[in-house]
C-alpha cells in the first residue's frame, strides 16, 4: 500500500472534483482544508516566518501588519507575496521598518500577478 499526502492551495481540491480525477478522489480517505488566518494568526505567521530565517526584529509596524491581513484576507500565499515584495522595497529604500506606505506599494506590485 502507498500513502500519498497532497498539500497545497484550495485549487487542488477543485482539481480533484473533476470527472477525470474521480478515481483518485475515491481513494482519498481523509481531507482537511485550512481556512484563512485571522488577524492575530496572520501576525504570528509573519513573525514565525521571519524567525525561521533568523530575524527576531519587529520589521513591520502594527498598522502594516493589519494592512497585510486586510489585503490578503488571511490567505497565506498572498501574505507571503506581500511580505516578500515589502522586504524587497524596504531593502531598496534602505529603511529598517516596513510601514503602511511600503505595504501599499508591495500590494500594488503583487496584485498584478494574483
Amino acid at each position: 500500500m502507498v500513502t500519498v499526502i497532497l498539500i497545497g492551495h484550495q485549487s487542488i481540491v477543485q482539481m480533484l472534483t473533476t470527472i477525470s480525477n474521480e478515481a483518485m478522489r475515491q481513494r482519498i480517505s481523509m481531507n482537511y482544508t485550512f481556512g484563512p488566518l485571522n488577524s492575530q494568526a496572520c501576525k504570528e505567521y509573519i513573525k514565525k516566518k521571519l524567525a525561521v530565517v533568523g530575524c527576531h526584529l519587529e520589521l513591520f509596524t502594527p498598522k502594516a501588519l493589519d494592512l497585510i491581513h486586510s489585503y490578503s484576507n488571511g490567505t497565506t500565499m498572498i501574505i507571503d507575496s506581500i511580505c516578500t515584495a515589502a522586504l524587497q522595497i524596504a531593502n531598496a529604500q534602505k529603511v529598517d521598518t516596513i510601514n503602511t506606505d511600503i505595504i501599499d506599494t508591495a500590494f500594488n506590485e503583487v496584485s498584478i500577478s494574483l
